[in-house]
Order: C-alpha cells, then sequence, then structure tokens
C-alpha cells in the first residue's frame, strides 16, 4: 500500500503550541467548556503502556490531515499554503460539501483538492507562519 492509501484512513492533526512557535502533531482534545484545545502527540507508547501527554495549542492554528502528499512526501494540512506550477493555493476545509478545498489566493475561487496534479503540489509554508503568502485566505 502506499504512502497516500495509507494516509486516507489516519485521522490526524497538527497545532501551533501555546506560547511557542513550533508545531505538535497527533491526535487533537477539545475542550469545550474552557475552550482549549491540546494535541496528543503520536507514538506516545511505552512498551505496553500508553502514556498520554497532553499539549494545549493555539486552538485558531488546529488543521486536520488531508490524507494528501505533496510532490516531496510531506503530508499536507488544512492552512497549508501550496504551490502548483505558478498558481498558489490555501488548503481549507468546506463544511457544506464535507471536503478539502484549494483555494486560489489570488482569485479565491475552490477546487476539489483531489482535481490537482498532487505530483506537483509543493507546500510553500502555512497560514499562521506565512500568512505573506496569502491575499484573501479561505472563504473571502
Amino acid at each position: 500500500m502506499e504512502k497516500s492509501e495509507q494516509a486516507m484512513s489516519t485521522c490526524k492533526f497538527r497545532g501551533a503550541k501555546v506560547a511557542g512557535d513550533y508545531w505538535w502533531y497527533g491526535s487533537l482534545a477539545y475542550f469545550p467548556d474552557s475552550q482549549t484545545a491540546h494535541i496528543i502527540p503520536c507514538g506516545t507508547c511505552k512498551g505496553d503502556q500508553v502514556i498520554c501527554d497532553f499539549v494545549e495549542v493555539d486552538r485558531d492554528t488546529v488543521g486536520l490531515y488531508t490524507g494528501l502528499i505533496d510532490k516531496h512526501g510531506k503530508d499536507i494540512y488544512e492552512g497549508d499554503v501550496i504551490e502548483d506550477g505558478d498558481l498558489r493555493y490555501e488548503v481549507c476545509w468546506y463544511d457544506d460539501i464535507a471536503a478539502f478545498m484549494a483555494e486560489d489566493v489570488e482569485s479565491n475561487k475552490p477546487f476539489l483538492m483531489y482535481d490537482l496534479d498532487l505530483s506537483k503540489v509543493e507546500i510553500i509554508g502555512d497560514i499562521h507562519t506565512s500568512p505573506d503568502l496569502l491575499k484573501g485566505g479561505c472563504n473571502g
């Protein structure tokens, strides 16, 4: 099974640590009462024992893994900025159609991620650490 096929069944998130500038990857724990989000990092097992570390992340930075990879084999997440030749897109989740879309940053026109030639797509940044890569962002 190829990596992209395996990834489709993987539900993982990323988020930037509160008061930090790096990403954490794993499962998401969101606590509505306190409005906080936590990432439970992947690979937190030690022998037969599961160790759950909760890392508080800025909830505005939380993004879901799309199940897709770019031309370099990097996982593509919601909030990534990608290029396909001369075109630049923000990866967005559209609730109304329950799909990841690549929204053209020039025209704000959305395209299904699966309509892009992923062998040519490259992640060039994300909306949180590289906002200068965008004009309008998802949905205007």
